[in-house]
């Protein structure tokens, strides 16, 4: 490849950095800066005819190898369709994983609720447990029955204000004493 030819081909880049530019000829290795776009352009195009200057002086300029620029990625469709697709499944399993968790949390309640008895089953279980406490064995003692008498009207006392005021204020008739003639 004749470097003399193609030099001047050259692909030149230009960036503003601040308040500076900054040009560069990437296969050469050559930047220049300058305060303005021209002045950059100048500053570049002189390195770079320095630099063919001084290999033209010392007749290596046949052996210098220009690189071509590197090529610009693009964006391949597939790879990000397959990211897409890895999420998508993630988002997938999670949503199945929550629904069979789910499943089986309420199958086990129904399992727990279904393992008490209703119907007859249950009225068969009161009617037993009623037979085996009336028997005389289970018999309290007296002292014992009043001991639990007593507590029942201490809670009753206890709680009776409260059961009367309820009783009032949830009851329809007027309980405001009428005004006296």
């Amino acid at each position: 490849m004749q470097v003399a030819q193609s030099v001047d081909d050259l692909e030149m880049t230009v960036r503003r950095r601040g308040q500076r530019y900054l040009a560069r000829i990437p296969q050469l290795g050559l930047y220049a800066t300058g305060d303005s776009l021209s002045a950059a352009i100048a500053a570049l195009e002189a390195k770079k005819q320095s630099l063919v200057d001084e290999l033209t002086a010392a007749d290596a300029l046949d052996d210098v190898k220009i690189s071509p620029p590197a090529p610009v990625e693009q964006m391949r469709p597939l790879p990000a369709l397959g990211l897409f697709a890895a999420k998508g499944l993630i988002v997938v399993a999670l949503v199945l994983f929550a629904v069979a968790y789910s499943r089986y949390v309420v199958q086990s309640e129904i399992e727990r609720w279904s393992a008490y008895k209703f119907g007859a089953a249950f009225w068969e279980n009161v009617e037993t447990d009623i037979i085996r406490n009336a028997a005389p064995s289970n018999e309290m003692s007296e002292a014992r029955r009043q001991r639990l008498f007593d507590a029942i009207h201490i809670i009753v006392e206890r709680w009776r204000p409260f059961v009367r005021e309820g009783t009032r204020l949830f009851s329809d008739q007027d309980d405001t004493p009428a005004p006296k003639p």
